[in-house]
């Protein structure tokens, strides 16, 4: 009997303390049995343990924030994977445009050039026909003496 009032007491004296939660200057957090200094209104620590259906509650509550948390990561994973995608394809057609527009260039300088080729081909063949060249002529230029 006497143990049983010994651990009564025990127990109530655990049970009664009280803990405040103090945050000081630094940020650092502290536990303590006395209020904190530098606060007038504060307030003990609620260190009661839930209920069990509160502590079930509180698990469900935990794992669907969990998968709430998680759906938005892989949604926000898959978005990028989205976006990097699309602009590894937008990247490929700049690369691919870039070398058509390049062949285009290349194709059109060249077509020019065979043109201006063909151009002092014939002028040449014509001053060559001519016999007399005058200074004014442009065939002075393609046909030297």
């Amino acid at each position: 009997m006497k143990y049983i009032l010994l651990l009564l007491f025990l127990s109530a004296g655990i049970v009664n303390a009280e803990i405040y939660k103090c945050t000081g200057e630094d940020g650092k957090t502290s536990f303590q049995k006395s209020p904190c200094a530098y606060l007038d209104n504060a307030k003990p620590l609620d260190l009661k343990q839930p209920s069990p259906l509160r502590l079930l509650k509180i698990q469900h509550e935990a794992r669907l924030r969990d998968i709430d948390n998680k759906h938005r990561r892989d949604t926000e994973e898959k978005r990028v994977f989205e976006e990097e995608k699309h602009q590894a394809e937008l990247n490929a057609i700049n690369a691919r445009e870039n070398a058509w527009n390049q062949i285009n260039y290349d194709s059109q300088r060249a077509r020019e050039q065979a043109e201006q080729n063909q151009a002092d081909w014939e002028l040449r063949q014509r001053c060559l026909r001519k016999v007399v060249i005058s200074a004014s002529d442009e065939c002075a230029i393609h046909i030297r003496p």
